[in-house]
């Protein structure tokens, strides 16, 4: 279960400082909603919701929510999801991705974050991961149902065009 948290220092740094899209970091091919960076993928929400007691909030102050898709280049069967969630969440609780309505998968938010970048991801279980991808693959939209750490409730929709395209890419380029 400890690596369900251990994302690679290198990665976090990069996605901490919002450096995904950076200069220094431009991706190497992007598919539709998907961009490739060597040896992960991203992409970013196309629509975020908030909700604060079942009402629909105007506006919250967030960064903007993404997925990434991490593979290991020492092991390339070895893949890890995460959810930048551009905000605090609620520590040690579950967000929900949602396939089409129809796949769910947990995110696992960190149970004891030890500064602000752990607070804003969840990651899938790295048993699920290959079910995720797969489901991924054959998806249209992914919607992240999470909770932040001052009770507000989160939906995050993701389009899913170019998402083999974009883990293809990934899986040749990360060697």
């Amino acid at each position: 279960m400890q690596k369900l948290f251990l994302l690679p220092a290198s990665l976090i740094l990069v996605l901490s400082l919002s450096g995904a899209y950076s200069e220094e970091n431009k991706p190497v091919e992007i598919s539709n909603a998907w961009s490739t960076f060597v040896c992960y993928n991203a992409t970013s929400a196309i629509k975020m919701l908030a909700f604060k007691n079942g009402e629909k909030l105007s506006s919250v102050s967030r960064d903007k929510g993404r997925i990434y898709i991490q593979m290991d280049k020492k092991n390339p069967n070895d893949f890890e999801v995460a959810y930048f969630a551009g905000f605090p969440l609620k520590t040690a609780s579950q967000a929900v991705l949602r396939i089409d309505g129809l796949q769910k998968f947990l995110l696992y938010s960190h149970p004891e974050p030890q500064n602000s970048i752990e607070k804003a991801y969840a990651w899938s279980h790295p048993n699920d991961d290959k079910n995720l991808i797969s489901a991924l693959k054959k998806g249209s939209e992914a919607i992240v149902e999470s909770n932040s750490h001052t009770g507000k409730v989160i939906k995050d929709t993701f389009a899913l065009s170019g998402f083999t395209a974009a883990f293809n890419s990934m899986t040749r380029k990360c060697k």
